[in-house]
């Protein structure tokens, strides 16, 4: 359905946006490799981001993403003398933290080191779990980038209003889910 979705956007038919929603380990992480080396093999990726918004998600990407693109696969992040360490990578794996997004963050490792337009696809794990202002500049630099959300499945039991703004943000910028797998389908396959 991604796929799908970035041949239409290609093609002007649709918005460079799309939204995967799949529970809690169904393997979103191996799906975003899967998409991401078939857009490559298609000659459709420059560079990517996949932003995490914890460390331990950023160690299981850099390792799914090593073993389908090497050393083209960095974590962003400052060395001694200041440079991003994955400057020349195609796929270019962060946490907001990383790139200076932090609640009132100024998004300073980012500016510094990624003009606008920089990414050709951008993919945006567990956005259900940050709102939309923490890393909403990521999206509003490159707004020529095709852009993925992806999502757990919603909290059901009981839902905040806070909750029920991150949805909207996210249903407003990335539209509705292109795809869902859901938990209770999960376990019944």
């Amino acid at each position: 359905a991604v796929l799908e979705r970035v041949a239409l956007a290609s093609a002007g038919k649709a918005r460079n946006r799309a939204l995967l929603s799949l529970a809690t380990g169904a393997g979103k992480t191996s799906i975003a490799v899967g998409l991401l080396q078939r857009l490559s093999d298609g000659g459709q990726l420059k560079r990517a981001l996949f932003l995490v918004d914890r460390d331990e998600l950023r160690e299981q990407a850099q390792t799914r993403f090593h073993n389908v693109f090497g050393a083209d696969a960095k974590i962003v992040k400052e060395d001694a003398q200041g440079n991003n360490e994955a400057k020349n990578a195609r796929i270019h794996i962060a946490t907001y933290q990383s790139l200076g997004i932090q609640e009132k963050g100024d998004a300073s490792f980012l500016r510094k080191h990624y003009p606008e337009n920089h990414f050709s696809h951008i993919l945006i794990d567990e956005c259900h779990r940050s709102a939309w202002g923490t890393w909403s500049e990521v999206l509003t630099r490159n707004p020529d980038a095709f852009q993925i959300g992806l999502t757990a499945t919603p909290r059901e039991l009981t839902v905040t209003q806070e909750d029920e703004q991150i949805t909207a943000d996210n249903l407003k910028h990335f539209g509705e889910a292109v795809y869902e797998y859901s938990l209770a389908q999960g376990i019944e396959d």
